[in-house]
């Protein structure tokens, strides 16, 4: 939002400190709150948000469809444009253009006919990968699965590390394997990764890019199984065994984590809000901290956050259970259903939270 200018908007801060001195709350009255949202002060309802989390998602939502109304008008003009002066010698541009947008306002529809559009048009134009990646993401969006299969497969076929570079080459593969994962066909998900390792194995960081793949095929092993059971020395900070079959019945996200790993630590609010936002409705979380040893330091760190779960921790020697379970590297989470069985292996941020309230059946 613009600030009002400096000569209006001092005189109003002026007004409120002087109010806020004399107590005379009447003089500035609070904002009107967002759509949705209580007013200030309003005694809180079983509407109302309860975690910072669910306010600032709701702004989200808010800006991305203010964002969505301008691109539409934005969408509109350049389409009048390439239909007004169509041999332009921006039209090139102006037709990607159209792409990208219709991915952003999520018009799948639309997004396949801009894409197909400009491939017909301008079949190895600059904007190619991002048609072909658009048509693809749309047809799956759309649910004609078949047609979906077959862009990414073009699209796998299309990128190659030495005119777009490895990032261009994983984000095809892993989009591909993803919505291969989404629509349940595990085993080309996991040809997917072995097509990305195939795709990158002349390049200089071959041997990461197949460390990678295999991590992702090991990871897309676990969905729909029973996770393995946690061994049987697993113990919480304060020396209680600690088993997954005390939560059965209940959305699980075992999370391993480490005092000394930043991502881990920017990803603890996110991880603490749903928790306070869907614990009564049925979602645990159990810690399984990797530090080597330093147990003073893991409970000061856990008591310091506020954390109200309890966390796995060897005092001494190796963590059996990121052994046991085969994890490498932290952060690591594994999002278990009521039933038992793995549904996601390393969500985080808003698509944990969003997949967290779809188990639940919660908002």
């Amino acid at each position: 939002m613009r600030r009002p200018p400096l000569h209006v908007w001092l005189p109003l801060a002026v007004l409120s400190l002087a109010s806020a001195a004399r107590g005379d709350e009447s003089a500035v009255p609070n904002p009107p709150p967002p759509p949705g949202l209580p007013p200030v002060g309003a005694p809180a309802t079983a509407g109302a948000p309860r975690t910072l989390q669910e306010i600032d998602e709701a702004f989200d939502d808010q800006e991305k469809a203010s964002r969505q109304a301008v691109q539409r008008r934005r969408i509109a003009a350049i389409s009048a444009f390439v239909q007004a002066r169509p041999a332009a010698r921006d039209s090139e541009a102006a037709r990607a253009e159209l792409v990208r947008l219709a991915s952003a306002v999520e018009d799948w529809a639309f997004a396949v006919r801009v894409a197909e559009d400009y491939l017909a048009r301008h079949p190895t134009g600059d904007a190619e990968v991002t048609a072909r990646y658009a048509r693809a993401e749309a047809l799956g969006k759309l649910g004609r699965a078949n047609e979906a299969r077959a862009a990414y497969e073009e699209l796998t076929r299309t990128v190659n590390a030495a005119r777009h570079g490895t990032s261009t080459v994983l984000a095809a593969w892993s989009n591909y394997a993803g919505w291969l994962t989404d629509v349940g066909d595990l085993e080309g998900a996991k040809g997917a990764w072995r097509g990305f390792k195939a795709a990158t194995a002349a390049t200089q960081n071959a041997s990461s890019y197949a460390y990678m793949a295999e991590d992702e095929m090991r990871a897309i092993d676990q969905l729909g199984r029973a996770p393995l059971p946690f061994p049987a020395d697993a113990r919480d900070l304060e020396g209680r065994p600690v088993s997954l079959d005390a939560y059965r019945g209940r959305v699980v996200l075992v999370d391993f984590w480490a005092t000394w790993c930043g991502p881990c630590k920017a990803e603890l609010p996110n991880v603490l809000a749903a928790w306070e936002r869907f614990h009564d409705r049925g979602f645990e979380v159990v810690g399984v901290a990797v530090d080597q040893g330093d147990a003073p330091k893991v409970r000061q760190f856990v008591q310091a956050q506020g954390i109200p779960w309890r966390n796995v921790h060897y005092p001494t020697g190796r963590n059996l259970t990121a052994d046991a379970w085969g994890v490498k590297g932290v952060p690591h989470t594994v999002l278990i259903g009521p039933d038992g069985r793995v549904v996601r292996v390393g969500l985080r941020g808003r698509p944990l939270v969003q997949e967290i309230a779809r188990l639940l059946g919660a908002r």
